[in-house]
C-alpha cells in the first residue's frame, strides 16, 4: 500500500515549470519558442519522467515548423533514450509515414 502511495504521489508532482512554458507555447501555436526553449540543456535539467514529454513537444514543434528532418532526429533521440515509450514511437512512425517512408516507419507501429 505504501508503495501504491508513493507512486501516486510522484505522479501527481508538479511538471517543471520549464516544460509548462514550452507546453503553453505549443497549444498557442508558437512552436518556434517551444524549440528555443526546448534545447539540449533544458532537456538534460528536466526530470527523467519529463524528458520523453520534452522530446515529444521539441519534436513536434518541429514537424509543424515544416522543420522534418529535425523533427525526425527529435523523435529519433528520444526513442534510443525511452525506447517503449508509445507517445515517442508513435510520432515517430506517424512522420515516417507522413513522409513515404512506410518501410521504415512499420516497425514503430509494431
Amino acid at each position: 500500500m505504501a508503495l501504491a502511495l508513493a507512486a501516486g504521489c510522484a505522479a501527481s508532482r508538479p511538471v517543471s515549470p520549464a516544460l509548462e512554458q514550452a507546453r503553453q507555447h505549443f497549444e498557442a501555436g508558437r512552436y518556434g519558442e517551444a524549440v528555443k526553449r526546448l534545447n539540449d540543456a533544458l532537456l538534460r535539467k528536466l526530470r527523467s519522467r519529463e524528458v520523453p514529454r520534452g522530446y515529444e513537444l521539441r519534436g513536434q514543434s518541429q514537424a509543424r515548423l515544416g522543420r522534418i528532418d529535425e523533427a525526425l532526429r527529435t523523435f529519433q533521440t528520444g526513442v534510443a533514450q525511452y525506447p517503449k515509450d508509445i507517445n515517442l514511437l508513435t510520432h515517430l512512425g506517424n512522420l515516417l509515414h507522413q513522409n513515404a517512408l512506410d518501410t521504415q516507419a512499420r516497425p514503430f507501429y509494431e
